[in-house]
């Protein structure tokens, strides 16, 4: 009996000692981030440390959590948002325990005008319009916010209206997913975000089909290849139901239609990663994303 709780003592020691380290090995940051000029929170900013894996995306009450290994404490972090001057603080200078406080400048912004003379605008259909349901693009609660998805979609070489963006959904089981839909420039890398302003669109649970998000208010205008692409920014699970067995493909999934025929499709796992090809998917796997444009 003594050799018993000797040994339990020892496994406890051991678990103890082990959070221990981890806790050591990881830094909690909290924080909020603000307007400078209205000291209102901002929402949805992009956080983390560039390009290294590492990223979060603040709430709509502009606060967010960001753990960090020990070993980058030396690193900076990135706080980047539409509208505003992407600023970055070396984690060190940060006091241990205590929340962040982060202002953003806004930036001003002058728009280029563009005047399609044309009084008749050819309407088209670009991208990688697709309804299978056998190849899809998953979109689930365990994604980090910020986790970022696109396809190229390639447009003439002239001034170009996005009109709408158009997905398929194939299974919806989510409570609801808030997206921001971002552009870039593409000229065989993606380039800088082409949108002066956020776009949000949320997808309500068990929405099916054909699924369009109007931009004829934001004006979008561009010119050449794209980069279109779609971040989440919240995710808002429905409670499982206790007399279904659980099975995490029948809960807090979002199935986009794929295609193995359209352009080069990219992700990155977090906020402000490093864009990349999916893993594990053979072959030229593209989502299902197709805008209708003019021009």
């Amino acid at each position: 009996m003594k050799y018993l709780y000797a040994m339990m003592a020892g496994v406890i020691l051991i678990l103890f000692c082990s959070n221990f380290l981890m806790a050591q090995d990881t830094l909690r940051l909290v924080g909020s981030v603000y307007d400078s000029a209205t000291h209102k929170p901002v929402q949805y900013v992009n956080i983390g440390i560039a390009r290294q894996g590492i990223g979060t995306v603040s709430n709509d009450s502009g606060a967010f959590v960001l753990r960090v290994p020990a070993e980058k404490s030396g690193e900076s972090l990135t706080f980047s948002c539409i509208g505003y001057q992407t600023q970055k603080i070396k984690i060190a200078t940060h006091s241990a325990g205590k929340p962040m406080v982060v202002f953003l400048s806004p930036k001003i912004v002058q728009l280029k005008q563009v005047e399609i003379l044309s009084k008749k605008l050819k309407i088209k259909t670009k991208g990688n319009e697709s309804r299978m349901s056998v190849i899809v693009f998953t979109v689930s609660h365990s994604f980090s916010l910020g986790v970022e998805s696109g396809c190229v979609i390639k447009l003439p070489d002239k001034p170009v209206y996005i009109k709408d963006f158009n997905f398929h959904i194939v299974t919806n089981n989510m409570d609801s997913v808030k997206f921001r839909f971002n552009v870039y420039s593409y000229d065989g890398k993606v380039g800088k975000n082409l949108l002066h302003q956020n776009i949000y669109f949320t997808v309500p649970g068990k929405v099916l089909g054909d699924y369009k998000v109007d931009f004829n208010k934001y004006h979008i205008v561009v010119h050449g290849n794209v980069f279109a692409a779609v971040e989440v920014v919240d995710v808002y699970s429905r409670a499982v139901n206790p007399d279904i067995k659980f099975d995490e493909y029948k809960y807090d999934r979002l199935y986009i239609s794929g295609t193995i025929f359209g352009s080069k499709c990219l992700r990155r796992k977090t906020s402000l990663g490093n864009w990349v090809n999916f893993e594990g998917v053979p072959g030229s796997f593209s989502i299902g994303f197709w805008l209708t444009v003019a021009y």
